[in-house]
């Protein structure tokens, strides 16, 4: 079920523009939010499940880093875009602020 709702949020962001409101990306995001949690927790599950008794705290282990890296990765990747977004947008208003005081 988990992964038929992040398919269906992705079908879904599909249509997103820089028009939509913030309840279309609000609603889609609680689809997404809601088959990530519902597929996670199955993945993990299943992972501890074939992993040997022996070696259940080294998999844990894994498994937790893995899932730290991917968080750090995602919100550095995420800043990233989101700075030299502002970055550009920062520049377009200063011309457009100095366009605006030459023309009075």
């Amino acid at each position: 079920m988990g992964i038929l709702l992040l398919c269906i949020s992705c079908y879904l962001n599909s249509s997103l523009t820089q028009n939509s409101l913030n309840i279309d990306i609000i609603l889609r995001l609680i689809v997404a939010g809601s088959g990530t949690g519902l597929s996670i927790a199955t993945l993990i599950a299943s992972t501890m499940a074939n992993v040997p008794v022996g070696k259940i705290g080294i998999a844990s282990g894994i498994n937790n880093m893995t899932r730290t890296l991917g968080t750090i990765l995602g919100v550095t990747l995420f800043l990233t875009i989101f700075t030299s977004n502002i970055t550009i947008q920062m520049s377009d208003a200063k011309e457009s602020v100095v366009q605006t005081i030459q023309n009075k």
